[in-house]
């Protein structure tokens, strides 16, 4: 369902939720290959999820990760696929979503909506749970 881009994206910002770091740090952090991390932070950048800091030697969330989403980051990328009409030109399809497509959509609009709920803050500040990236974040 979802992309190495999309996975590797949100590594990427799961691993600079708490504080700025370099490319490196972020490497050894997220295992993403140095090639396919550049373009995954040019991504991001340009997308505007990530900023570089002053001195430009690190990279840092553009919003605090309290108010950023996977859904936010996911659809930075990409837009979030929805189905208002049958993308084929079927004259009975025209005022409703057949079958497929309305299930395409049904389900569509529940990920979304966890997406939407799961702020990258609340991935990381439940000590109860695992902390993404094998607990890495903490050193």
């Amino acid at each position: 369902m979802f992309s190495e881009i999309d996975e590797h994206s949100l590594r990427v910002v799961v691993s600079l939720a708490e504080h700025a770091q370099t490319a490196i740090e972020i490497e050894e952090k997220t295992k993403i290959p140095k090639q396919q991390l550049s373009g995954i932070i040019d991504l991001l950048i340009n997308s505007k999820v990530l900023s570089q800091t002053d001195n430009n030697t690190q990279f840092k969330l553009t919003n605090d990760a309290e108010h950023l989403s996977i859904y936010d980051i996911l659809n930075s990328i990409h837009p979030w696929q929805r189905w208002s009409q049958c993308p084929i030109d079927v004259e009975d399809h025209s005022n409703e979503l057949c079958p497929l497509h309305r299930r395409l959509e049904n389900v569509s609009s529940l990920v979304e909506r966890q997406l939407r709920a799961t702020s990258i803050k609340s991935l990381i500040s439940n000590p109860d749970d695992l902390r993404p990236l094998c607990n890495k974040l903490a050193n």
